[in-house]
């Protein structure tokens, strides 16, 4: 088969403790034929130096002239509009260790896939700062769906490949600055409701939870409460309907009919400020996690007004 060129995008900021360990997943890679762009977003540690120390050493490794602060979601989008030609795209955090064939078993689920839009995305084994295991992601049972990217975000952005075509449309109409909570949510809602999304529960990387993650693993009810608390003390933060906003403004007319019904209606709940007519917006809303526990505790906090 042919040896497909894969970009990998790399934001980093802050990341010299772990930084060498996931770079150096990355050229222990079964699969060879990659090329990594990496944008600093400001570190002020020794993040910069052990970059260009690695690109020294290996060309396929390239780092973008540009060390100003943008925020997690926004670094990743500037690589994508500063992205290359390459027939497969990946996302790649800082501080993660890759299992060496996920690049080739990321391309080989969505190698039939060319002519659509597709997505893959996986589980991932949590692991502590030192790699000891902390369990894997659950499963997802109900599957990769529009009305479950519209909750919920199954794909966690360091796991995620993109095909060309997907890519394409990803950087076809880019969101405005600060206007998104999470960039791979942005793509996972994008293709699930374009194209194909192929989720694979076996994890492809070990993804280290501390307290630097800009977003860690979220479910169960020690979740929902601790947002339930969250909402509750910062009643004023509505990122998750902004970025809804965004996504609106810039897919909802491309959409189609159902799909567009669909956000538009989630849009008209978000914003909805009687409670009867939030009750009768949810019944004719057939958006969902990924369990029924999540699925109704969610619908909870929907119906209060708290799911912001």
């Amino acid at each position: 088969m042919w040896a497909f060129m894969i970009c990998i995008l790399m934001s980093t900021y802050n990341g010299e403790r772990f930084l060498a360990a996931q770079i150096q997943s990355l050229i222990d890679q079964s699969y060879d034929r990659w090329k990594l762009l990496v944008r600093d977003d400001g570190s002020s540690d020794r993040t910069c130096e052990l970059l260009a120390g690695f690109a020294a050493e290996d060309p396929r490794i390239q780092i973008l002239d540009a060390h100003n602060n943008l925020g997690a979601a926004d670094s990743f989008l500037s690589l994508v509009a500063a992205a290359g030609d390459a027939d497969y795209y990946a996302f790649c955090d800082q501080d993660d260790v890759w299992d060496t064939d996920k690049l080739l078993r990321s391309r080989d689920a969505i190698v039939d896939y060319a002519r659509r839009p597709a997505l893959y995305c996986s589980g991932v084994l949590r692991v502590d700062d030192n790699l000891n295991p902390l369990g894997s992601t659950r499963a997802c049972a109900r599957g990769p769906s529009f009305a479950n990217a519209l909750l919920q975000n199954i794909a966690i952005g360091c796991s995620i490949l993109v095909n060309r075509t997907a890519f394409k449309l990803i950087r076809s109409r880019l969101p405005e600055p600060g206007h998104i909570f999470m960039h791979d949510w942005w793509c996972y809602q994008l293709v699930a409701a374009s194209g194909h999304v192929v989720y694979d529960p076996r994890p492809s990387l070990a993804y280290r939870q501390h307290a630097a993650n800009a977003v860690g693993e979220r479910a169960g009810l020690h979740f929902w409460l601790n947002r339930y608390r969250l909402f509750r003390k910062h009643l004023g933060d509505n990122r998750r309907t902004a970025h809804l906003c965004e996504f609106e403004r810039c897919w909802g007319g491309a959409l189609s009919a159902a799909n567009r019904e669909l956000l538009s209606r989630f849009m008209e709940l978000l914003t909805e400020k009687r409670l009867l007519r939030r009750f009768a917006l949810l019944l004719k809303t057939p958006v969902q996690r990924q369990t029924g526990l999540d699925s109704l505790l969610c619908r909870v906090l929907l119906l209060l007004g708290y799911y912001r």
